[in-house]
């Protein structure tokens, strides 16, 4: 199974082609104001290097959010347009889904993303036989009441640049309990992976929507 994977939810603009959970090519910039312009150049380069089509993709996978509003339209957008085109199915995935599938332990891990002003998107993790569930639900919400809610598990891995940003916070509130894993970023190639683990759930594009958590900018001064 071919799966091309974007991922334009954060400040990276990545695509990645994989056999199966295989990753054969990547291509990744970092610069969150041009993802309507580089992305397509990007999946054009990935593809011409494997000498394949867009007709020959199996499969396309996107982040579907939480993360920039922009982002995730111009993701969900793009797939959407491949997968009518080529009438093949298409899965979103979860940033915060794809930020905990770095992990590979069996902690609870907290996958946190910067959302500005002390607020952060986020979800509680556990490994389970290599799949992450989620505990609770994903959301959206002040990083004090998020730590608070981490209190109640023995130990937890932050990741996400939410465990950079509030790292002080996360360490005063939490001690020993808390990991923090600040450098990793949200990536393609592990939309594509979880893409292709959760395949089964591939859908037609009328059924693929973003997750924002929390309404834009504008609708919220309505």
């Amino acid at each position: 199974m071919k799966i091309l994977a974007i991922e334009t939810a954060s400040k990276v603009c990545g695509v990645s082609l994989l056999e199966n959970n295989n990753l054969i090519q990547e291509a990744t910039i970092e610069d969150e104001y041009t993802h309507s312009v580089k992305l397509m150049p990007l999946i054009d380069n990935v593809l011409k290097k494997e000498k394949i089509s867009i007709k020959d993709i199996d499969l396309f996978a996107c982040d579907k959010g939480p993360g920039s509003f922009t982002g995730i339209r111009i993701g969900i957008a793009t797939v959407k347009a491949f997968a009518d085109a080529t009438n093949k199915k298409v899965i979103g995935i979860s940033s915060l889904e794809s930020l905990a599938y770095y992990e590979k332990n069996d902690e609870i891990i907290c996958a946190m993303l910067d959302a500005k002003n002390e607020n952060v998107y986020y979800g509680f993790f556990k490994n389970s036989n290599g799949r992450y569930e989620v505990i609770d639900e994903l959301q959206f919400s002040n990083v004090q009441n998020v730590l608070e809610k981490a209190q109640n598990f023995n130990k937890i891995t932050f990741i996400g640049d939410g465990s950079f940003i509030y790292k002080e916070q996360i360490i005063k509130t939490l001690n020993k309990k808390a990991k923090l894993d600040c450098n990793y970023k949200l990536n393609s190639t592990n939309i594509g992976m979880l893409a292709y683990l959760k395949r089964n759930e591939a859908c037609d594009t009328n059924m693929l929507f973003p997750m924002y958590l929390r309404k834009s900018n504008a609708e919220r001064l309505i």
